[in-house]
Parts: structure tokens; sequence; C-alpha cells
């Protein structure tokens, strides 16, 4: 890196020229710029000297790129933007109509997508922005303002409120169900297709943690299916009728519902670990964070 600042030129030069390229007018470069036109003609003369190349045509009243002048300027200039951009979003992101809400991938593809969405049709003038990984949201820097976590609610940065419990149950395609002789207790889960998870945690639940909690043993060895590292993808697969998924309560109830998906047997597990809705400890939230996060806890009570 420290190489590469021996090679670039001065911002002082670069802003110069990339103003002076525009306008076409080293003049008018320099009353954008609140300097003299001399001034101008300096920052520019030195960028040459440093580049060895010759970047504009002098002209009788105006100046023009060279070939050389042209590649320089669209990099400049997309460098400048690229800047811009970034610093107007930064911008906005402190912002009061800024609210960034963490969570992982499954509770916000499932969960919280479609809150959302409801919220913003409340509050329109609200920019909401969505942070999904499955990882735990932090609150170190100043993007997230509302997160949704998994575990026993005992993080020293957060305030938590519980905002469901968790209880995993099979999931499956109803045809798939339909396919097998049976499917009725935990045992029979032993002859079905698995879709696995990579687990995200030291707390997540395989299907080894809950075939256990039914006294299923199967010998060392589970029973075949597909492993995914995306629990979207893996449902979407149990969907489309290539296996039995673990569901949570609460995540899936609309695709239970609308039959998408089937509760094949009424076993179920509860680890004694919950989802819930966290706000950071060390700084006060915002109001419009705190509004969004007591909208969010009021459609579960």
């Amino acid at each position: 890196m420290r190489e590469l600042y021996r090679r670039l030129p001065s911002l002082a030069g670069l802003v110069a020229f990339e103003a002076a390229g525009r306008h076409g007018n080293f003049s008018r470069a320099a009353e954008e710029l609140h300097v003299t036109q001399a001034a101008v003609s300096r920052q520019i003369r030195a960028l040459e000297d440093r580049l060895e190349t010759s970047l504009f045509q002098r002209l009788h009243r105006s100046v023009a790129l060279t070939a050389a002048g042209e590649r320089l300027h669209r990099a400049v200039t997309h460098g400048f933007d690229h800047m811009a951009d970034a610093i107007a979003e930064m911008d906005r992101l402190k912002g009061d109509n800024h609210v960034g809400v963490a969570a992982n991938q499954a509770v916000a593809f499932y969960w919280l997508r479609q809150r959302v969405i409801a919220y913003q049709q409340k509050d329109s003038s609200l920019d909401l922005a969505v942070y999904s990984a499955d990882n735990e949201p932090a609150f170190g820097g100043e993007d997230v303002d509302v997160a949704i976590r998994y575990g026993a609610g005992d993080w020293p940065d957060a305030t938590v409120s519980l905002l469901f419990d968790e209880v995993l149950f099979p999931v499956c395609a109803p045809r798939y169900a339909a396919s097998l002789e049976r499917l009725e207790t935990p045992a029979d889960l032993l002859d079905a297709t698995l879709l696995y998870m990579d687990p995200q945690g030291p707390d997540w639940v395989t299907w080894s943690e809950w075939l256990r909690a039914h006294d299923v043993r199967p010998g060392g060895r589970l029973p075949h299916g597909l492993l995914f590292n995306s629990y979207p993808v893996l449902l979407q697969a149990a969907i489309e009728g290539q296996g039995v998924a673990l569901g949570t309560g609460h995540l899936l109830d609309h695709l239970l519902r609308d039959g998408t998906l089937v509760r094949p047997m009424d076993a179920e597990y509860r680890p004694g670990r919950g989802y819930y809705l966290a706000l950071p400890a060390r700084r006060e939230p915002r109001a419009r964070s705190r509004a969004f996060h007591d909208w969010l806890l009021s459609t579960v009570e």
C-alpha cells in the first residue's frame, strides 16, 4: 500500500485536473475551485511533469484533453464518483431516517422480510436496511440499530426481548410425505432423505441432536441426504420434494398454513433457546429505531 501512495500524484493536482477536463477551460475550473487560474495551471503543469505526459492541448480560449488525458480523466472521475457515493451513503446511514436491522438468513427471509415490507408501507419515509448473515449480528458499527439474535438471551452488549422460543420439527412437501410408506414417528426418519444444514454455530441444532432428543440412535450413521450451507436454499429443496428439513416454529407458519409444507409427525424438540429482539446496550437507540423495534415486538405478542 505504501508503494501505491508513492506512485499516486497529489490529490490537489487530480482535483484541478478533473475540473479542468470537465469544463475544458482552466478559468472555469478555477472559479469552481475558488482559486486563481494561475493556481490551476500550476497544478496541471506539476501533474504533467509528475507523469511525464501531456494531458491537455492548449488551444486559444480553451483546452482539450489528449488521448492520455482522456484515459486519466475517466479513471479520476470514476474514482471521485465512487468516493462521493460512499460519503453520501455514510451520511444517509447517520441520518434519523435510517434504521438497520440484522438477522440470520433464515429469520431475515422467512420472518423479517414481510414485516419490513409492511412497516415501510406504514412509514414510507423510513429507510430500512436489512443485513442478513449467518453469524451473530453485532452492534460494533453504526449500521445496525436493531438485531434479531438466537441464543439464551444473555448478551452483555445488548438489551433484549424474547420474540419466540425455538421449537424444531420435521417438515417436508406433501408429495414427499405421500411418497413414503410411513413417516409418522421420529424413527421413521431413518428411512427418509434428510436435508442437512452445515452448523452455523455451537448452538445450531442438527439432525443428530434432534434424533437423540427422541431416543433415536442411528448407530453412528445418519440417514443419507443433502448438505447445504444456506437455510433458504435447504428449505427450497424441501418445498421441491427432495427430503425432510428441520423447521422452526413461527418462521415457517405461513408455509404450513398454505400447505406448501406439512408436518408429517407431531414430534418436536425445544432446545431451551430462542430468538430475541435486541437493541444496543452501549448507545441510546434513536427514536425511530425504538419505534421499529417496538412494532416488530408487537407483531408476535
